[in-house]
């Protein structure tokens, strides 16, 4: 019935008859990743309605789903770029702060000036 939660179980293979998935039959009735046991019949007879795991990740893809391995590369990958984000946040910040600085003196008229006093010889002047 319509808004009942889906009843069904993972089986490693395939074992009542037709023994290979309804949606994809040609995989046959041994796959790596198992069937989803519907525990209906298919057409009123005792046929047993088994979905390979492969053909829902295949229809889930085409749907645009993410494979969990898919999906944790994303999230890794958005991880490493908000850590680069924050990294370069602070140097911007850092920037900012000088060139307010500068922009500060600038404002005032401030020119670098030298020390007072005579400069200091430079090695191997004569005195």
């Amino acid at each position: 019935m319509i808004g009942e939660p889906l009843k069904f179980t993972v089986v490693p293979t395939a074992k009542q008859y037709p023994q290979r998935c309804v949606a994809l039959p040609q995989l046959g009735s041994n796959q790596a990743k198992g069937y989803f046991d519907t525990g209906n019949s298919t057409t009123g007879r005792d046929i047993r309605g088994y979905v390979s795991v492969r053909w829902v990740e295949m229809a889930a893809e085409y749907l645009g789903y993410l494979s969990p391995e898919t999906q944790k590369a994303k999230d890794d990958r958005i991880i490493q770029l908000e850590m680069l984000l924050r990294d370069r946040e602070e140097e911007l910040k850092s920037a900012d702060k000088q060139l307010e600085a500068i922009n500060t003196l600038r404002s005032e008229r401030w020119r670098p000036v030298s020390k007072p006093g005579p400069r200091p010889k430079k090695r191997g002047e004569d005195e």
